[in-house]
């Protein structure tokens, strides 16, 4: 029988690990100003951002399926917050993306790279949780 309520923990690290590499390509790309750097993250950007959705999903659907203890209850409440907003950064980022035809923006360049590390901080604290 398939468990449902575990798919949660497994498709979580897709998500993790292709926004984590997005960010960090994109880094690599300003500091060495080769473009490739940023294709590769906007590649793993857009996957990242398929994987999400299906990460909230599953995580909603294991939340329903929970019965946890009264403390517990309040971190997977934190740690569902922590998650919305991981989903919402990494849509805001994938949009921009979209609408610039995948390359880095000129304008508002120091405001991306801003929301970029606030969603990997954001992803790991939700992780920690």
């Amino acid at each position: 029988m398939i468990r449902i309520y575990l798919f949660h923990p497994m498709v979580v690290h897709f998500t993790i690990a292709l926004f984590l590499f997005s960010v960090l390509m994109d880094i690599l790309g300003l500091i060495t100003k080769k473009s490739t750097f940023h294709v590769v993250s906007w590649y793993s950007l857009f996957t990242s951002g398929i994987a999400v959705i299906f990460t909230v999903m599953a995580g909603l659907i294991a939340e329903s399926t929970a019965n946890p203890s009264i403390p517990a209850q309040g971190i997977i409440e934190i740690h569902e917050k922590f998650g919305f907003t991981v989903l919402t950064i990494i849509w805001v980022l994938t949009i921009w993306r979209i609408i610039l035809k995948g390359k880095m923006p000129v304008k508002g360049l120091t405001l991306f790279m801003v929301i970029s590390i606030i969603g990997v901080i954001a992803i790991t604290i939700g992780g920690y949780l």
